[in-house]
């Protein structure tokens, strides 16, 4: 996999420290990842969110908004999750539903995907949580 060149993540995780006063400095070499485009990125984060979560029984699920960008569901199926669509219509603004019929299948999702589905809304990073 290219990782860019270091110059670039450096000046990348130096910005990323600065912007956001992170508590702790960002690993140019090991949490920057220099990508051809935000679509390229979703895909790689399905595969590490399963990596993140500790190990369980059955599969593990990446729920998904609906209507949703290809790169969520391929990145799901090359990180061996089920992949769980929650409904993102009108009448919800856009939003994932989080109480939407499918909640029964979720038993512990290992992450959610939703930086910003092709609907263009976005829910305040305030708003999600991931856990194990």
């Amino acid at each position: 996999m290219a990782r860019g060149i270091e110059p670039l993540r450096r000046t990348a995780a130096n910005w990323l420290s600065r912007r956001f006063a992170l508590p702790r400095a960002i690993d140019s070499e090991t949490e920057i990842l220099v990508l051809n485009g935000s679509r390229e990125g979703l895909f790689y984060a399905a595969i590490a969110a399963a990596r993140y979560v500790t190990p369980r029984k059955g599969t593990p699920a990446i729920l998904i908004p609906n209507p949703f960008y290809p790169a969520y569901g391929a990145g799901a199926r090359a990180a061996n999750c089920e992949t769980v669509l929650l409904p993102a219509t009108r009448a919800g603004g856009f939003l994932p539903d989080l109480d939407s019929p499918t909640r029964p299948r979720w038993r512990e999702p290992s992450r959610s995907i939703s930086p910003r589905p092709p609907t263009r809304k976005a829910r305040s990073p305030r708003a999600i949580t991931f856990r194990d």
